[in-house]
């Protein structure tokens, strides 16, 4: 795998930056927190995404700090593997910071989306993220982790750089397997035992015989009971029978009773209501004597009805006239008052301001008032980011130039570690400068935040003047579309009183001459009052005579249906008389029921004792079986389990030998690929290396090996970089036909004198078989002519950086 390519966008500290990788040995220069490592950071977050490795805090930290709401995140790399070329596309924005990614081998899209391109970068390059990090990126910290621990801690980093501490897991998770398994064994064994430690099988078998015995009996005795039961049931619905053939005389002898009692209570009934209809019919004859003197006094009746309502005829319509012109007066009136009101509103209406043309005007000078805001507002805030990050610059060199003032020039460098001596009055000088530079930078921003301020406060005083004077102009909307609404009503009330008008004067004209005496009124009115009384006797005794023709209907009919019923009694109580003595053996065979149902029940109840006694038997037994079965199964289970068990522990024996077999292969490989790093790094005056069983390195000087607390802190440091060299390279070898053909070291000098830089360089240029682009990050600017190629990261005033390649 070769790097071609990189671009970001407001990644971290890099508003834009836009890098092509050359081959060889490419130094990456720039002072203390510029932004050298972000930049291959920027790498692995196109590879892999928001890994832990990449994030350090949260995937809010990855987005320039600076950068507007509305702008995203983003990176595309471009490398070379196996022959062709990819690109890979990452971009993060919007609220909730969403990812989108692609991934593609020239025109060809590969994958879209985060995990998808994360999985397929995976599979492609042979390693997940953390494999990456470990195969290409050597940082100081794990220099210093390989050198400054304990024994067994020095052997855990190695085989963790090296990925073989997962076989240790795999390990310890065969052994949790094989105490679950164990564990349920002996679950399943105290199953095979009852509460007081017996065998539950013996018992179980030892208890059949009787349980069998005890079914056949109860089957024997149910059957019994069964037949007994029959014998009852059969003499049960022989009675029945009987008694069935009965029932029907017995039912007919109760219904001809209850018939005969209901017709004589309706033959007495009738008696009473024939008495009453006489006495009734003498009432209404004596009531009808005076008929014939109130059919004049009738008559003169209708007469004085008929002229009276032809009075009260002329009398509404002399009303409705006196109404209608009352009417008319009053909307007349009404129809004047509204015609001057809407004199005076169209006089309010004529002539005003063009008010929409203002309003137009008041609308753009709003919108150019917003449009001017929003670019002092965005400047605002960038000039407070500048600001707030040239503060913040600022402190952290003050701390830096506190802290090497402090050590003096015998003290050792707070990032690499190596003794400051010459470096010391440059270093110093340059953190002053740049002090300078920062503290001159916020007070600029500090200026321009102040200038912006004051270039809003006088948008604000625009925007009071243009408020107000809108203001007015909605007012004066407002009152001139009143006054148009009260016309508008106005027409239409004079309209509808128009229409009015007119109609009540049709209706006027249409009652035409009227002619209305209310003297002769009163008097066709008061001779029907006297005429009233004797009107509504002559009504009242016209009924009388139709209930007295009513009444003597009835008398009729009573007496026909008391002649019928007579003879239907008669008929009645001669077929009682026939059908006592069926009644008779009714009420017998009844008794003798009940004493069959009597039998036939306890035979029931006994069957169904014997039943239940037979089912509880047989239960027992299959209860039984069941539990026979079910021990075997469980015996089966534990021979089962007891394979797995001897089945873990040879996969456990497997894995160990194989862990132990695979440290045992690699501890030499790892010695023999760190030695010739050595051998090229020291002139070859170190050419051997072997590791103990802590990866503890072990130096051949003069043909006896020596610990490295034997030698100076520079040859230490060379021994720690040639052992994480090998990791790197064993690492990338394992990736088969696509190999990672780059490497990453940061801050590996330490306290290397100038000759020990030199061998390195010149150990590094040796690798350059197995690696076709290894990248160095530093802040020491003293190598720069040892490298191929220089990429310097420097930082602007406005708290961002920008990269430059040169060679």
């Amino acid at each position: 795998m070769r790097i071609s390519y990189l671009e970001l966008r407001n990644y971290r500290r890099f508003r834009e930056v836009k890098v092509q990788f050359p081959d060889g040995i490419v130094g990456i220069i720039g002072s203390n927190g510029s932004g050298e490592t972000t930049l291959i950071e920027g790498i692995a977050w196109a590879l892999f995404g928001n890994t832990e490795e990449v994030v350090r805090t949260s995937r809010e930290s990855i987005k320039r700090a600076g950068a507007g709401a509305s702008e995203s995140c983003s990176a595309v790399l471009e490398f070379e593997l196996g022959g062709s070329d990819y690109r890979i596309e990452r971009e993060m924005g919007g609220k909730s910071l969403t990812m989108k990614a692609s991934l593609r081998a020239g025109e060809t899209i590969l994958a879209e989306g985060d995990k998808p391109v994360k999985k397929a970068v995976e599979k492609l390059i042979g390693m997940d993220h953390k494999s990456f990090f470990t195969s290409v990126f050597a940082r100081q910290k794990e220099l210093n982790a390989l050198q400054n621990v304990a024994a067994g801690e020095r052997k855990k980093a190695v085989l963790r750089m090296l990925r073989i501490d997962g076989i240790d897991d795999v390990i310890q998770k065969v052994r949790a397997d094989r105490r679950d398994v164990e564990e349920r064994i002996k679950g399943a064994e105290g199953t095979l035992l009852d509460d007081q430690g017996r065998d539950r099988e013996t018992i179980i078998k030892g208890q059949h015989p009787d349980l069998r015995s005890t079914l056949a009996e109860a089957e024997t005795l149910l059957k019994a009971a069964d037949e007994a039961e029959g014998g009852a049931t059969r003499a049960f619905e022989e009675t029945r029978v009987k008694r069935d053939e009965l029932r029907k005389d017995f039912d007919a002898y109760n219904t001809t009773a209850k018939d005969v009692h209901a017709k004589r209570s309706s033959v007495a009934e009738l008696d009473r209501r024939a008495e009453s209809l006489g006495k009734r019919a003498d009432e209404a004859r004596k009531k009808l004597a005076r008929l014939p003197e109130l059919e004049a006094a009738e008559r003169a009746w209708s007469e004085a009805t008929a002229a009276t309502e032809k009075l009260e005829e002329d009398r509404r319509k002399d009303d409705k006239a006196k109404h209608l012109t009352e009417d008319l007066r009053a909307d007349r009136a009404t129809a004047d008052g509204l015609g001057k009101e809407l004199s005076e509103v169209a006089k309010t209406l004529s002539g005003g301001e063009d008010l929409e043309g203002q309003k137009s005007v008041v609308e753009r000078s709003k919108e150019e008032s917003e449009k001017a805001r929003a670019g002092i507002s965005d400047k605002l805030g960038e000039q407070r980011a500048r600001k707030r990050e040239r503060e913040g610059a600022a402190a952290k060199d003050r701390a830096k130039l506190e802290e090497i003032l402090r050590l003096g020039k015998e003290g050792r460098c707070p990032t690499c570690e190596r003794r400051l001596d010459e470096a010391y009055d440059l270093l110093a000088a340059k953190l002053a400068k740049e002090i300078d530079e920062a503290t001159a930078a916020s007070s600029d921003a500090a200026a321009k935040i102040e200038a912006f301020q004051a270039d809003l406060k006088a948008l604000d005083r625009k925007d009071e003047a243009l408020k107000k004077k809108a203001s007015h102009i909605e007012q004066e909307s407002d009152r001139r579309r009143k006054a148009e609404a009260t016309a508008e009503g106005l027409k239409r009330q004079l309209a509808q009183l128009e229409a009015r008008i007119a109609a009540k004067s049709n209706e006027l004209s249409a009652l035409g001459e009227l002619r209305f005496s209310k003297e002769t009124y009163d008097k066709a009115k008061s001779e029907k009052e006297r005429l009233k009384p004797l009107h509504d006797d002559f009504v009242r005794l016209k009924g009388t005579e139709e209930e007295l023709n009513r009444i003597e209907a009835d008398r009729t009919e009573v007496r026909d249906r008391t002649a019928k019923l007579g003879l239907e009694v008669e008929a009645l109580s001669r077929l009682i008389v026939d059908l006592e003595p069926k009644k008779a053996q009714y009420d017998k065979i009844l008794k003798i029921v009940e004493e069959k149902m009597d039998i036939l029940s306890k035979a029931k109840d006994e069957a169904r004792s014997r039943s239940s006694k037979r089912d509880s038997a047989r239960n027992a037994l299959q209860s039984a079986e069941k539990d026979l079965e079910n021990i075997e199964r469980v015996k089966k289970s534990i021979e089962a389990e007891r394979r797995r068990k001897d089945d873990l522990a040879s996969l456990e024996d497997v894995m160990v030998s194989f862990r132990d077999h695979l440290i045992g292969k690699v501890a030499p490989t790892l010695a023999e690929l760190t030695s010739h790093v050595l051998e090229s790094t020291t002139g070859g005056r170190y050419g051997h290396v072997e590791l103990d069983e802590s990866y503890e390195i072990q130096v051949d000087d003069e043909g006896a090996l020596h610990p490295l607390g034997r030698f100076s802190g520079g040859e230490s440091d060379l021994a720690n970089l040639a052992l994480r060299l090998a990791i790197s390279r064993i690492i990338a070898e394992r990736t088969g036909a696509n190999p990672i053909n780059f490497l990453i070291l940061d801050e590996i000098f330490g306290s290397l004198d100038p000759d020990r830089k030199r061998s390195v360089m010149t150990a590094l240029t040796g690798l350059s078989a197995q690696f076709r682009q290894i990248f160095l990050i530093t802040h020491i600017e003293d190598i720069k002519d040892l490298m191929g190629y220089v990429m310097t990261v420097e930082q602007s005033e406005d708290g961002t950086s920008t990269v430059t390649l040169a060679s």
